[in-house]
C-alpha cells in the first residue's frame, strides 16, 4: 500500500473547523444530549477512530437512560456494593457498539491500519480513541457488502450471548429454552443450536418477535403474565429442558425460567436486574428441583468463566467472525436506522416496535 496515501485519508480524522468531537450522553432521565470532547494526538499503540455507525442496545441503554442503575457504589477490592450513592451519575455514556475507520494512529502501530475497517466496543461519539493492543483483533478482514455492514453493530451482543452459552456447559443434544425473545436471547437461541442442542425453544410474550425467530428454527412458545406455566411445562414432554437462558432481565422471565427448567436443570441469566423482586419465590422449583442458577455477567469489568482460555478478546474475535461469515442469522431483525443527531428519536421508536428490531445511528462520512 502507497503510504502517500495516508495524508489524504488522515485529513478526514477530525470534523472540519472543529476542535472536538462529539459523545451521545444521557444528560438526566430520559434527555439525551452530546457533550464536547477534545482532540488529541493518539499514544503510542492508540488509534483514533471516525466512526460510521454504531449501534443500539435497546434493553441495556434505556436502563441507563431512564436512571435504573445501582446507586451504591462499587468496590473491586471486596466485590460488593457499599451504602452510600456513587455520586452524580449524569452525564452518563452510552452504547457499546461502534464500527468505524482507522484515521490516525500512533507512533508504534503500523501505519498499514490506516484506512481499516474495524469494530470497537465503543460508546456512540463521532470519533473514538482506542488502545489499538486491545482492539485489533476487531479489524474487519472479510469484504462485505455494504448493505451488511449494520450487521457488525451486533458483535457485542452476540460476545454476550456466546459467553452465556459457555457458563451452560451446553452437550450436544441438551434440550434448550432462551426466555426473552430480544436481540441478545435470539442470538443466544442460534448459538444453541450451533453448539449442537436437539431443540431450542424461545419464550416471549410477543407474537410478532416469536414469528421472526421461527424463520432460523427456533420452537416459539408465547407466554405471559397469565400463562400457566406447569401446562406450558407438561407440553414440552421429557426428559424437561436441560438448560434454560435467562434475557428478558425481568424478575417474571426469571421466575418462568426457574419454573420451566427440568430437574437438576441449568438456568443462565444474562441480564442486570433491578428493583425489588415480587414475582421471584425462590421456594418453588428452584429448590425443589435442585436447579443450578448461574450468572454470566460478562460485562461492567467482570471476567468471562474459564477467562484462562476465553478472555474478553477472544470471545470478541469469535463474535466477529461468526457474524461476518453469517453463522448468526439476522435476515429477520428489521434495522430502525437514525442519523447520529437525531438520536434521541431511537430511543423513542424502537420500544414501540413490534417484532425483532435493532436500532442503528449513522454517520456523516
Amino acid at each position: 500500500m502507497n503510504e502517500n496515501a495516508f495524508p489524504d485519508r488522515s485529513a478526514t480524522a477530525i470534523d472540519s473547523g472543529r476542535q472536538s468531537y462529539r459523545e451521545l450522553v444521557a444528560l438526566s432521565p430520559g434527555i439525551v444530549g452530546h457533550r464536547a470532547i477534545q482532540y488529541r494526538d493518539p499514544g503510542e499503540n492508540e488509534i483514533l477512530i471516525k466512526t460510521i455507525m454504531s449501534g443500539v442496545s435497546l434493553g441495556t441503554e434505556s436502563r441507563r437512560l431512564q436512571g435504573r442503575v445501582p446507586l451504591e457504589t462499587w468496590d473491586d477490592a471486596t466485590d460488593v456494593f457499599l451504602a452510600g450513592e456513587s455520586g452524580s451519575r449524569w452525564p452518563m455514556s452510552l452504547g457499546y457498539e461502534n464500527l468505524g475507520l482507522i484515521v490516525q494512529c500512533g507512533s508504534g502501530v503500523r501505519p498499514s491500519c490506516l484506512g481499516r475497517l474495524i469494530w470497537t466496543p465503543s460508546a456512540h461519539a463521532t470519533h473514538t480513541y482506542a488502545d489499538f493492543n486491545q482492539v485489533r483483533h476487531g479489524i474487519v478482514q472479510s469484504e462485505l457488502d455494504k448493505e451488511r455492514l449494520p450487521l457488525l453493530t451486533f458483535v457485542a451482543r452476540t460476545r454476550i450471548a456466546l459467553a452465556a452459552i459457555h457458563d451452560s456447559q451446553l452437550r450436544v443434544g441438551d434440550r434448550v429454552g432462551v426466555v426473552g425473545c430480544g436481540i441478545i436471547g435470539y442470538i443466544a437461541a442460534q448459538l444453541a443450536k450451533l453448539g449442537g442442542a436437539e431443540d431450542v425453544f424461545i419464550f416471549d410474550i410477543e407474537n410478532e418477535r416469536l414469528t421472526a425467530a421461527t424463520a432460523t428454527g427456533l420452537i416459539p412458545v408465547q407466554v405471559g403474565a397469565e400463562t400457566d406455566l406447569a401446562k406450558v411445562k407438561i407440553d414440552l414432554g421429557q426428559p424437561g429442558l436441560d438448560i434454560i437462558i435467562e434475557s428478558s432481565g425481568t424478575y417474571e422471565g426469571l421466575r418462568a425460567a426457574l419454573s420451566l427448567a427440568g430437574r437438576e436443570g441449568t438456568v443462565v441469566t444474562i441480564s442486570t436486574y433491578h428493583g425489588p423482586a415480587h414475582a421471584l419465590d425462590l421456594g418453588r422449583e428452584w429448590s425443589r428441583n435442585r436447579l443450578d442458577l448461574r450468572s454470566s455477567m460478562s460485562v461492567n469489568g467482570r471476567s468471562s468463566r474459564n477467562t484462562s482460555r476465553w478472555n474478553k478478546i477472544r470471545l470478541e474475535r469469535i463474535a466477529l467472525r461468526f457474524v461476518c461469515e453469517s453463522r448468526i442469522s439476522f435476515s429477520n431483525v428489521a434495522l430502525i436506522v437514525r442519523p447520529f443527531d437525531q438520536a434521541s428519536e431511537i430511543f423513542d421508536v424502537l420500544p414501540c416496535t413490534k417484532g425483532l428490531t435493532g436500532g442503528v445511528l449513522s454517520y456523516d462520512q
